[in-house]
């Protein structure tokens, strides 16, 4: 048997290559069979690259949902400062002494729950309207499924 020096410069004996079976191993797949195992590497890879294209899409979804979201709360801000700077700082202010009027913040102010209480009702009532629509379309879509009216593509 062949001898070869170690790092510590003794002899050792030639044992069997892990790296060495495996091409030769590989070297005893037929083409079809290398091509076979190429093509579901290459299946394997798209399916992950579709699946992490999805996950970041709905990252991405997410991300411009919150974008806007703070968008319409900085507007939204920014007009109830207008508002308030219109209606008291600078027409709240009493000519003969100078301050604020006090019942007209009270009165901005209760508006202003008022009108955020009535888009509260509104979007409640809108939300409830849209259930009740989905469901309808749900129980339509299984009676169309029974009856064997939709396909599955």
């Amino acid at each position: 048997s062949l001898q070869l020096e170690g790092r510590t410069g003794a002899p050792r004996k030639k044992g069997k290559q892990r790296i060495g079976s495996v091409t030769e191993r590989l070297l005893r797949l037929s083409v079809e069979q290398k091509c076979d195992i190429a093509t579901r590497e290459l299946d394997e890879l798209r399916e992950d690259m579709t699946k992490q294209k999805e996950e970041r899409e709905k990252v991405l979804d997410h991300h411009k949902a919150m974008l806007t979201e703070s968008e319409h709360r900085f507007n939204e801000v920014n007009k109830l400062l207008y508002e308030f700077e219109r209606d008291i700082l600078r027409g709240a202010v009493s000519t003969r002494t100078g301050k604020l009027l006090g019942e007209r913040v009270v009165k901005f102010f209760e508006d202003y729950i008022r009108s955020r209480d009535n888009l509260m009702e509104k979007l409640r009532l809108k939300n409830s309207t849209l259930r009740v629509k989905k469901q309808k379309l749900v129980t339509q879509l299984k009676q169309k499924e029974e009856s064997g009216e939709v396909r599955h593509e």
